[in-house]
């Protein structure tokens, strides 16, 4: 399967809300995927999941091109740093895909 619109590092940032947005999922024909089933997990340096973005399910957004979104609730306060890994797994029709984003936890300023 083919992603679109990934970034080369994400910026999350403690105690707020946010969405991670994953933009035209496509299949080995180029048919954008609207039925994916996926979770997402932030692994710190040592590969260890935070307690509470671990295993946030991943959204079809209706009536898009492929297009899924993960909610980070605002009770996520992982310590700022940039030794963190993003890793979203999913599924659909019978494939498999597995992206590893690196991702920096900052402190919201504003």
């Amino acid at each position: 399967m083919i992603v679109s619109g990934v970034p080369t590092r994400l910026i999350i940032y403690q105690n707020n809300t946010q969405d991670i947005n994953l933009i035209g999922l496509q299949d080995s024909t180029g048919a954008f995927v609207n039925d994916a089933t996926g979770e997402a997990t932030l692994l710190d340096g040592s590969r260890n999941p935070d307690s509470v973005f671990n295993d946030l399910s991943m959204v079809y957004t209706s009536g898009s091109n492929g297009n899924y979104v993960v909610t980070i609730p605002g009770t996520f306060e992982a310590a700022v740093g940039s030794e963190y890994t993003t890793v979203i797994d999913g599924d659909a029709n019978g494939a498999h895909f597995h992206l590893e984003i690196p991702t920096e936890v900052r402190v919201r300023t504003k």
